[in-house]
């Protein structure tokens, strides 16, 4: 195949992602590809409403293809509900965390899902509350959530309740942003409410 023919396929790829039709724009995906179809697809824009090929050039032993995709952004209600359990004390004071482990539900994307992870607990040393779970989601992939509050002087009370994250796939590649926001009165106490001791 020469660098027109290239070309022409890359922007067939193109034409057939903002036309949504994903068949024929995999028509030229290789087997491994195609085995990992979730993962790649998930790391497209979609719905696309615009793809151009940037260009196509000699690379190794085959063509390198730089496309730019374009994809409208929505936003989807996030949320996840967790039970907490602690390591025995002495466990626990030399690595300040707590297992966490319950459901994710990230509409059309991780509809009730289960996760399991981590919540870090020093806040006094790192000023920061890490929280970090895995899951398998609608697609069938794994991805994992990692985020963290970030405590701060003065504004403890908003600190307390935002948390940005990132979404991650099982290569950690970033596939999408989060910002969760927390009830304090009432998801504080429920979430108190679910400790278990090792």
């Amino acid at each position: 195949m020469d660098e027109a023919a290239v070309r022409e396929h890359a922007r067939a790829f193109c034409e057939a992602i903002v036309a949504g039709d994903i068949d024929r724009a995999i028509d030229d995906f290789s087997n491994e590809l195609r085995r990992n179809l979730g993962e790649v697809i998930a790391l497209l824009p979609l719905p696309a409403n615009d793809a151009t090929v940037e260009s196509v050039g000699h690379g190794g032993s085959g063509f390198d293809v730089v496309l730019r995709l374009q994809g409208e952004t929505e936003d989807r209600a996030m949320s996840f509900t967790v039970r907490a359990r602690s390591r025995p004390l002495l466990s626990f004071l030399r690595r300040r965390e707590v297992e966490i482990e319950g459901e994710v539900d990230a509409e059309g994307f991780a509809d009730h899902r289960h996760c399991r992870g981590t919540l870090g607990l020093d806040p006094l040393l790192t000023r920061t509350l890490p929280y970090a779970f895995r899951f398998v989601a609608n697609d069938g992939a794994a991805y994992a959530f990692e985020g963290k509050k970030t405590l701060r002087d003065g504004r403890l009370l908003e600190s307390m309740t935002v948390l940005p994250g990132l979404i991650l796939d099982a290569a950690g590649r970033q596939v999408g942003e989060a910002l969760l926001r927390f009830d304090l009165r009432s998801d504080l106490a429920r979430f108190l409410r679910s400790w278990k001791l090792a």
